[in-house]
């Protein structure tokens, strides 16, 4: 870590990371959402191929609306008192750090449970199944979910606890100061992990995200093409063409 995000004002590291802040919120939000979406998808399957997509709409809406209110009333208590490091989600101080704490631990014992549910189900799905195809494609699902709820809970739920231990026991500055530290990198390794566990672990996402690069290939050549070819054109219109016309 830098040494200059050490100490700095609390207004001054929330300014700093507020957009860190509001994402950690949405992604709290949106971790639920998708639990039950796995949930929905492996208990009701019939049902769940027929969902509107208006309902995913609603409910991201709901969680952006959230995250906005959380991370705005954090703004609205931060003060100039000096914060040992500078990390979300560091910048919640006090009053406004219990109401965050609060709300992701009650958020992350929802997403738990949920995903807990979905891995029972796949269980059970497994044992009644006699189909191999459909036995290998809830086997490949069994997987992912157990790796998805690793790294939640041994990162996301970690810092979690950690938070709410700073909070509740009366440690000495030096150790808050240090599990705030260590919870930093806990929240870096959350973050930054889902992407890589989803594109190893998920077809459907490797297609997705293999199309979305195909696109951007294709427009890129797309637009150098007709760039060449209105450089073409320009070239071939000369003072001759023009006296023809």
């Amino acid at each position: 870590m830098l040494q200059k995000w050490y100490f700095k004002p609390i207004m001054d590291c929330f300014i700093y990371s507020i957009y860190g802040l509001f994402a950690l919120n949405v992604q709290a939000g949106m971790g639920l959402i998708l639990g039950v979406d796995r949930l929905l998808a492996v208990s009701l399957p019939v049902r769940y191929s027929r969902l509107p997509k208006k309902i995913y709409v609603a409910l991201m809406t709901l969680v952006l609306l959230l995250a906005a209110v959380m991370t705005l009333y954090g703004y609205i208590h931060a003060s100039a008192l000096p914060n040992p490091v500078c990390l979300p989600p560091t910048a919640y101080t006090e009053q406004s750090r219990t109401v965050w704490v609060g709300f992701n631990f009650v958020i992350s014992l929802m997403v738990i449970s949920v995903y807990g549910l979905a891995h029972v189900k796949c269980h059970k799905l497994n044992a009644i199944s006699t189909n191999q195809q459909s036995i290998e494609r809830i086997r490949r699902l069994l997987n992912s979910l157990s790796i998805v709820m690793c790294v939640y809970i041994s990162c996301w739920f970690v810092t979690i606890i950690g938070l709410i231990v700073t909070l509740l026991c009366p440690l000495s500055a030096g150790t808050i100061k240090e599990i705030n530290q260590q919870l930093g990198w806990l929240v870096i390794i959350n973050a930054s992990t889902d992407f890589f566990i989803y594109l190893w672990r998920a077809p459907e996402y490797r297609k997705a995200f293999v199309s979305v690069l195909l696109l951007g290939r294709m427009q890129t050549s797309s637009t150098s093409s007709q760039k060449s070819q209105t450089s073409g054109f320009r070239r071939s219109i000369t003072p001759q063409t023009i006296v023809k016309f």
